[in-house]
Protein backbone atom coordinates (compact mmCIF):
# COMPACT_ATOMS: atom_id res chain seq x y z
CA UNK A 1 0.00 0.00 0.00
CA UNK A 2 2.32 2.62 1.13
CA UNK A 3 5.14 1.82 -1.77
CA UNK A 4 1.70 2.92 -4.28
CA UNK A 5 1.53 6.09 -2.45
CA UNK A 6 4.16 8.26 -4.84
CA UNK A 7 6.69 8.93 -2.49
CA UNK A 8 9.79 10.84 -4.02
CA UNK A 9 12.43 8.89 -2.20
CA UNK A 10 11.20 5.02 -2.12
CA UNK A 11 14.53 4.35 0.35
CA UNK A 12 12.19 5.29 3.45
CA UNK A 13 8.80 3.66 4.94
CA UNK A 14 8.41 6.87 5.88
CA UNK A 15 9.96 9.41 3.93
CA UNK A 16 9.96 13.00 4.74
CA UNK A 17 7.39 14.84 2.97
CA UNK A 18 9.33 18.63 2.35
CA UNK A 19 13.11 17.44 1.61
CA UNK A 20 14.97 14.05 0.78
CA UNK A 21 15.60 11.37 3.67
CA UNK A 22 13.44 9.93 6.41
CA UNK A 23 10.94 11.75 8.40
CA UNK A 24 12.39 13.20 11.63
CA UNK A 25 12.18 10.42 14.80
CA UNK A 26 10.37 13.34 16.53
CA UNK A 27 7.22 13.41 14.21
CA UNK A 28 6.81 9.75 14.46
CA UNK A 29 6.50 10.01 18.36
CA UNK A 30 4.28 12.39 17.95
CA UNK A 31 1.86 11.08 15.90
CA UNK A 32 2.27 7.31 18.00
CA UNK A 33 1.65 9.42 20.94
CA UNK A 34 -1.23 11.38 19.20
CA UNK A 35 -2.42 7.34 18.45
CA UNK A 36 -2.27 5.70 21.21
CA UNK A 37 -4.11 8.43 22.85
CA UNK A 38 -6.96 8.08 20.53
CA UNK A 39 -7.19 4.75 21.05
CA UNK A 40 -8.08 4.68 24.57
CA UNK A 41 -5.97 1.38 25.45
CA UNK A 42 -7.54 0.14 28.70
CA UNK A 43 -6.12 0.70 32.18
CA UNK A 44 -4.23 3.71 30.91
CA UNK A 45 -1.60 1.73 29.59
CA UNK A 46 0.75 3.46 27.55
CA UNK A 47 2.84 2.75 24.46
CA UNK A 48 5.82 3.93 22.56
CA UNK A 49 7.48 2.99 19.19
CA UNK A 50 9.80 0.67 21.24
CA UNK A 51 6.93 -1.31 22.88
CA UNK A 52 5.92 -2.50 18.82
CA UNK A 53 9.31 -3.47 18.80
CA UNK A 54 9.26 -5.62 22.24
CA UNK A 55 5.88 -6.77 21.15
CA UNK A 56 7.04 -8.12 17.57
CA UNK A 57 9.98 -9.83 19.24
CA UNK A 58 7.95 -11.33 21.74
CA UNK A 59 5.41 -12.96 18.75
CA UNK A 60 8.65 -14.05 17.46
CA UNK A 61 9.61 -15.94 19.95
CA UNK A 62 6.33 -17.44 20.29
CA UNK A 63 6.41 -18.81 16.85
CA UNK A 64 10.04 -20.46 17.54
CA UNK A 65 12.00 -18.22 15.14
CA UNK A 66 15.83 -18.38 16.32
CA UNK A 67 17.26 -15.95 18.38
CA UNK A 68 19.91 -14.57 15.97
CA UNK A 69 17.34 -14.54 13.19
CA UNK A 70 15.16 -11.98 15.97
CA UNK A 71 18.96 -9.50 16.64
CA UNK A 72 19.30 -9.50 12.17
CA UNK A 73 15.85 -8.37 11.78
CA UNK A 74 15.74 -6.17 14.52
CA UNK A 75 18.87 -5.19 14.02
CA UNK A 76 20.21 -6.01 17.80
CA UNK A 77 24.22 -5.71 17.77
CA UNK A 78 24.10 -7.87 21.35
CA UNK A 79 25.00 -11.36 21.64
CA UNK A 80 23.03 -14.35 22.26
CA UNK A 81 23.35 -17.60 21.25
CA UNK A 82 20.57 -19.65 18.68
CA UNK A 83 18.42 -21.40 20.80
CA UNK A 84 17.87 -25.50 20.12
CA UNK A 85 15.12 -26.27 18.59
CA UNK A 86 13.95 -22.61 16.62
CA UNK A 87 13.72 -22.54 13.07
CA UNK A 88 15.49 -20.00 10.76
CA UNK A 89 13.96 -20.41 7.80
CA UNK A 90 13.09 -16.27 7.13
CA UNK A 91 10.22 -16.97 4.72
CA UNK A 92 7.98 -18.22 7.18
CA UNK A 93 8.65 -15.15 10.19
CA UNK A 94 5.46 -13.11 10.19
CA UNK A 95 5.67 -9.78 8.65
CA UNK A 96 5.05 -6.90 11.47
CA UNK A 97 3.15 -5.17 8.81
CA UNK A 98 -0.57 -6.12 7.83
Amino acid sequence: MWQSAGHRDRQWLFPNGRHAGPVAANVLSRTFADAVAAAQLPGGRRATPHTLRHAYATRLLEAKVDTRVIQVLLEADTYCPPTPGRGTDLLSIPSPVR
